[in-house]
């Protein structure tokens, strides 16, 4: 089969390769699902209600050299998980934490502007305060710094 790409015709093999070629590129950090990152993940989705336990329990392979670990717990959708929208299933920690939203991600340039405004306003209100005392009474600045 020919799959038209960008004016060029391309079997699904080469396709495929494209694919690959294009997949090697992509850190491995952004393809590949730690085990730590399932599990933040996961409890988002019980704190949110998305899933439940089925009450079905199995051993789990680690119990063979560890009786005391945990047995394997199956989990299903819930009614919330299942009404839940795309919007939201992509990025369930924001619906988890709304008010946080993509604030994190960018800096506000006015947010910015506005931490400038108030230093260099201090700054002068402090040169100005330190050069008025000084013409009233350098001595005393001077003997004051040399003691």
């Amino acid at each position: 089969m020919l799959v038209s790409v960008a004016g060029t015709d391309v079997t699904e093999e080469g396709a495929d390769k494209i694919y690959q070629r294009e997949l090697k590129k992509v850190s491995r950090k952004f393809t590949h699902m730690r085990y730590h990152s399932f599990l933040m993940y996961f409890g988002v989705l019980k704190k949110l209600k998305w899933v439940e336990t089925t009450g079905i329990t199995e051993d789990s392979g680690i119990q063979d050299n560890y009786s005391n670990a945990p047995s394997r717990v199956y989990y299903r959708l819930t009614a919330a998980g299942k009404a839940a929208g795309d919007e939201l299933w992509s990025n369930p920690l924001f619906t988890l934490y709304p008010e946080n939203g993509a604030n994190h991600k960018k800096v506000r340039p006015t947010k910015i502007r506005s931490y400038l405004k108030t230093i260099i306003s201090s700054l002068v209100v402090l040169s100005v305060l330190v050069l008025s005392l000084w013409i009233q009474s350098p001595l005393k600045i001077w003997w004051a710094s040399n003691e």
